[in-house]
C-alpha cells in the first residue's frame, strides 16, 4: 500500500467545534480552475477561484446570501467565466473574478433565479416573466418564454436542461414546464413534486426529482 501524494494543500477557516456550518456549498473544477462556494464561519458565503494544480487562490468575492444552504450546488461554471448563483444575473472571469456582462442595465430590474448552461447558452427564471435564455458570450437576450406562459414558475429554483428541452418547476401549481431549449416556445407540462429537479439522458429518459425526503423520476414523455 502507497501513501498519496499531496499535490497541494490549504488550510480551512477556523470555526468553533460546535459549529453546523458547511466549509463548502458547492465546488466545479474546469481545466486549470477550481472554484468553490464557501461558507464562512459567521455565515456569510465567498466565491473563489483556485489554481487546480497549485491550489493558488486567484480570487475570492463576498456574495450576499440571505439562506447559504438554499444555494447549496449551485454554481455553474464553463471554460472561462462562472455564473453566481445570487444577484443579479452575470458572468464573472475565471481569471480574476471581473465581471464581463450583466444582464438587466437599462432596463426594469426584474429579479432573475440562479442559472444553469444549457443548449450554447445561460439559462435562468426571470421573476413575473418565467424563463429567459442569454448569449453565453455576451449576455445578450435570446429568448424570453413568450405569452408569459412561466410567470409562475420559481424564481428560487435552477432550471434543468435536458435534450432538447428546459425544464422549470412551479411550486404554486405543482407543475414541471418544458419549453424548447433552442427557442423558448412552451412544450409539455405534468403533474409533479419536488425541491430540484435534474433532467438525465439516460435508459429510460427521465426527469429526477429530489424532496426533503425522497426523489422521483418522471418520463421526459
Amino acid at each position: 500500500m502507497h501513501t498519496a501524494k499531496v499535490l497541494w494543500r490549504q488550510p480551512l477557516p477556523s470555526r468553533p467545534r460546535t459549529s453546523d456550518r458547511l466549509h463548502f456549498l458547492a465546488a466545479r473544477a474546469v481545466k486549470d480552475h477550481l472554484a468553490v462556494l464557501q461558507e464562512m464561519a459567521d455565515g456569510t458565503v465567498t466565491l473563489a477561484v483556485h489554481d487546480s494544480r497549485r491550489g493558488k487562490e486567484l480570487w475570492r468575492q463576498s456574495l450576499d446570501v440571505p439562506a447559504p444552504d438554499a444555494i447549496r450546488g449551485m454554481l455553474e461554471v464553463d471554460d472561462g467565466q462562472v455564473y453566481p448563483p445570487v444577484g443579479r444575473l452575470r458572468a464573472l472571469d475565471l481569471k480574476n473574478g471581473e465581471e464581463k456582462w450583466s444582464f438587466g442595465p437599462g432596463r426594469a430590474k426584474a429579479r432573475t433565479g440562479p442559472p444553469a448552461l444549457g443548449g450554447d447558452g445561460v439559462l435562468a427564471v426571470e421573476e413575473g416573466f418565467g424563463l429567459i435564455a442569454l448569449d453565453w458570450v455576451t449576455g445578450e437576450l435570446r429568448w424570453r418564454a413568450p405569452g408569459r406562459s412561466g410567470a409562475d414558475l420559481d424564481v428560487t429554483l435552477p432550471p434543468a436542461p435536458g435534450v432538447g428541452e428546459v425544464y422549470a418547476y412551479s411550486s404554486k401549481s405543482g407543475l414541471l414546464r418544458s419549453f424548447s431549449i433552442r427557442t423558448g416556445k412552451a412544450g409539455r407540462t405534468r403533474k409533479a413534486r419536488g425541491d430540484r429537479f435534474y433532467a438525465f439522458d439516460g435508459i429510460p429518459e427521465a426527469i429526477v426529482a429530489v424532496g426533503e425526503d425522497y426523489f422521483a423520476a418522471y418520463p421526459y414523455s
